[in-house]
């Protein structure tokens, strides 16, 4: 298994001097200063109230440190329950049988990638993040491995190299033109017989409590000031629909509860991890509304007790606040005159 993994790397690696890769290191975690000084010798990054965050894309709101990235793996755990699976695509016979190489774009914790390369021994994973996957060596499945790259300079890969591309919330790291640009990349590194499928959130709360409604009024207008489209799962629909590189094209619709309104107990991990996330959004909140801590506190923002502000009590119930999440797949076209079909499904 590590020779096929060695083999595959000598294959993606082999690019011009430009595109240097380099191989990430582990984060250990005894303490939080040497978190801070590994981190800060891979990437320029900044400190802001005790939070890290990568400089390289100053777009990008959310920090880069081992808060987040913990909340990134209970968020994988949670949508892994809600869609029943780590994918959606019709690809668990060739994965079982092996040989497939299978990329995740934006990977983040490498959750994701670990999960599936456990579950399926005889493929290959490789994830591709701008920022340091942590991962204990010891504990990483011989077919996994991780690149540390800005996707956004081109995916460093030869044409036709990935079996399965997969992708998710990335919605507010790039601008549209951004987006454009890296979906024509996924299609490149995709063979003809390949599978992309994309997973993406509107940022957006549904059905709303006055203090969640502040949050998600707060979020949108710091996307727009930055360029970032809060529906763009919507444009990345149109981009790939447009492109006619694709035969078969399906697009899947869930809510993803925030409370207990449907009874069921992901609602209340996704209240959590969205409680995380807007503490992890804290430092853009104030800066979108110009605000100290105690002008933030005075507007309706609570630093702390995030859980019962934006549960509001047992309205959020009735109210049944929600996200909209989409997932798409996609079959690349095996010649470039098939015609595209497009299917839409709602499990709402």
């Amino acid at each position: 298994m590590g020779h096929r993994l060695s083999k595959l790397k000598k294959i993606l690696f082999k690019q011009t001097s430009q595109n240097v890769i380099h191989r990430p290191n582990i984060i250990r975690r005894e303490t939080g200063s040497e978190i801070l000084v590994e981190v800060l010798q891979i990437f320029p990054y900044r400190v802001i109230e005790g939070r890290i965050f990568l400089v390289d894309n100053e777009r990008y709101v959310m920090p880069c440190d081992i808060p987040e990235k913990e909340r990134l793996v209970t968020q994988h755990e949670l949508y892994k329950r809600i869609w029943n699976d780590n994918f959606s695509s019709p690809i668990h016979e060739r994965l079982n049988q092996g040989g497939m190489r299978v990329l995740d774009v934006g990977c983040g914790s490498g959750a994701w990638i670990l999960d599936m390369a456990k579950e399926y021994p005889a493929s290959t994973f490789l994830g591709i993040d701008i920022m340091e996957t942590s991962s204990d060596i010891m504990q990483q499945p011989p077919n996994a491995g991780f690149l540390q790259f800005n996707v956004l300079n081109g995916l460093p890969f030869p044409d036709e190299t990935f079996d399965f591309v997969y992708q998710r919330f990335l919605w507010a790291a790039f601008t549209p033109n951004q987006w454009i640009q890296l979906i024509h990349e996924l299609i490149r590194v995709t063979k003809k017989n390949g599978r992309i499928e994309l997973m993406e959130i509107e940022a957006k709360i549904h059905n709303p409590g006055p203090i969640a409604k502040k949050f998600s009024d707060a979020a949108q207008q710091h996307l727009t000031s930055n360029g970032i489209d809060p529906k763009i799962y919507r444009q990345i629909r149109n981009v790939i629909v447009n492109s006619n590189k694709f035969e078969s094209i399906k697009i899947f619709e869930k809510r993803t509860p925030l409370g207990n309104w449907q009874q069921a107990s992901h609602g209340i991990k996704s209240l959590e991890n969205t409680v995380a996330a807007l503490k992890s959004l804290q430092v853009a909140f104030k800066a979108v509304l110009g605000v100290d801590d105690h002008e933030y506190k005075a507007k309706g923002f609570p630093p702390t007790g995030y859980v019962e502000a934006i549960y509001d009590g047992p309205g959020c119930d009735d109210r049944s606040e929600s996200f909209k999440v989409e997932s798409l797949l996609a079959k690349p076209a095996a010649e470039t005159e098939k015609k595209q079909r497009l299917n839409c499904q709602s499990s709402c």
